[in-house]
């Protein structure tokens, strides 16, 4: 009995954490379209090029490996996201997580 309560405990948290990073995703996408609209005009952006990034990309591959490029690319991603976006990947993550973990423990 108690394993199948941890069990439905697991699929609530599923439901409710994925709806919450859904629901925290559509607030920030229309709040980031209704700021664009707004705003409208064109600004530089003060990223380095990529044909740079592709030169130090290849000094750190020779230092450290290819692995270490691999983690550097992942990490310009993330912060290439806005902070809802990375919100909402965070909750459904420990979300994802803490619900696996849930029905595991109670089959």
């Amino acid at each position: 009995m108690k394993g199948s309560r941890l069990y439905l405990i697991g699929l609530i948290i599923l439901v409710l954490g994925l709806t919450a990073a859904e629901s925290i995703y559509w607030v920030g996408e229309r709040a980031s379209a209704e700021r664009e609209a707004s705003k409208q005009s064109s600004e530089l952006s003060s990223t380095i090029p990529y044909e740079e990034l592709k030169g130090a990309d290849r000094n750190i591959e020779m230092a450290f490996g290819k692995t270490f490029v691999l983690i550097i690319d992942v990490e310009r991603c993330w912060l290439a996201l806005p902070g809802y976006q990375q919100l909402a990947l965070i909750v459904a993550a420990v979300t994802i997580l803490i619900s696996v973990t849930c029905v595991i423990l109670g089959r």
